[in-house]
This record gives structure tokens, C-alpha cells and sequence, in this order.
């Protein structure tokens, strides 16, 4: 379920999305792009909808249109050490880390899960870093698969991970339903 929303009103459309460095950074080059704080949105001309859907695509690998592509789950591998300067680190869409300062250390992701290693802070105290050590291993889901098929860095490894069927609920939610639909045939017979 996508978490953006745009809302037009007079003219104005409202853009709601999760924090992303490079969608703030591409937004920006939209016409009149302004940040309104109070409602925790990104305004914009009524006539920008289409350019700032393509600028969603490209940085979240979705919009604010239901179901524009397959999503899956992945782990990545970091294989060199990754950085972002005085901002989150993301990776296809999603927040992996931020720091907010060089002694703040990195906070988690809400949509990443690191099974090997920690994110840290780093760099000076006016250049600070949030940074993804070498050989952390960090788990995504509902991820967008277009991003991943995208993918040019060569310092991450990534393995698509298999969506776990629940073998017996789905067993048993079909003997209810093939139950329920011989009830209905019961019922169309009178």
C-alpha cells in the first residue's frame, strides 16, 4: 500500500510522500515547488501532477496510483562501505539510515531490518555522514521491483528473497471457501 498521496485543492496539489533526500532535491526543479511545514506536504501547480508522478516513479518506484508494479522483499549485502552527506542514506526508495549529526549515530530505517552490522555516524561536526559499514546485511520489503532490476551499484549484493506461503491457511481458507460456494449452489437451487 503506497504511503503517498497527492490532494488538489484550487489549483494546488498537495504531495505527500516519506522523506527521501533525492525527491526533495528533484521536486525542487518543479515550477514553484514549496515546502508547506504545517501540513508536512510539498506544493505544487495543479499542471506539475504528471512531472512530479514521473519524479515518484523514478526515486520510490511507485506513485501515488495504486499498484504500479510488482513489489518484493531483498537482502542487501553492503560489499564496500556506503555513505550519504549530512542526510538519510536510501536505497530504492526506502530509508536505511539517518544520521543527524557526527556524534548522533544512525538511526534504523522504519522499512529496513539489519540482520548483520549497525549504521553509524560519522565524518566532522559541520560535514557529518551517515554511513553503512562494509559487510552489513540489511533486509527490505515491498520494495519496488523495477528499482531493484535498475540497480548499477557495484558495491551491494543483492538477493531477491521468496515470499513464505502459509501452506495450511491457504489450504484451509480454500476448504472454507469450497464449503461457503456449495452453501450458494444449496441456496441458487430453490
Amino acid at each position: 500500500m503506497s504511503t503517498m498521496k497527492i490532494k488538489i485543492e484550487d489549483g494546488t496539489a498537495k504531495v505527500f510522500t516519506p522523506y527521501n533526500p533525492e525527491f526533495v532535491r528533484r521536486i525542487k526543479t518543479v515550477g514553484k515547488a514549496k515546502w508547506n511545514g504545517s501540513e508536512k506536504c510539498w506544493q505544487v501547480s495543479e499542471l506539475a501532477v504528471e512531472a512530479v508522478r514521473e519524479i515518484m516513479m523514478e526515486v520510490y518506484g511507485e506513485t501515488d496510483i495504486p499498484d504500479c508494479g510488482e513489489k518484493i522483499s531483498v537482502r542487501v549485502k553492503f560489499v564496500k562501505e556506503h555513505d550519504a552527506f549530512r542526510e538519510a542514506f536510501t536505497l530504492f526508495g526506502k530509508t536505511i539510515a539517518s544520521a543527524f549529526g557526527r556524534d548522533s549515530g544512525a538511526r534504523t530505517g522504519d522499512e529496513a531490518i539489519f540482520v548483520q552490522g549497525a549504521p553509524r555516524s560519522g565524518g566532522s561536526m559541520k560535514n557529518w555522514l551517515t554511513i553503512i559499514p562494509k559487510d552489513c546485511i540489511v533486509e527490505l520489503h515491498n520494495v519496488p521491483k523495477a528499482l531493484v532490476e535498475a540497480n548499477e551499484d557495484d558495491g551491494i549484493e543483492i538477493q531477491i528473497l521468496e515470499n513464505k506461503i502459509d501452506r495450511t491457511a491457504l489450504l484451509t481458507e480454500k476448504e472454507n471457501l469450497l464449503k461457503r460456494l456449495a452453501e450458494i449452489e444449496e441456496l441458487l437451487k430453490q
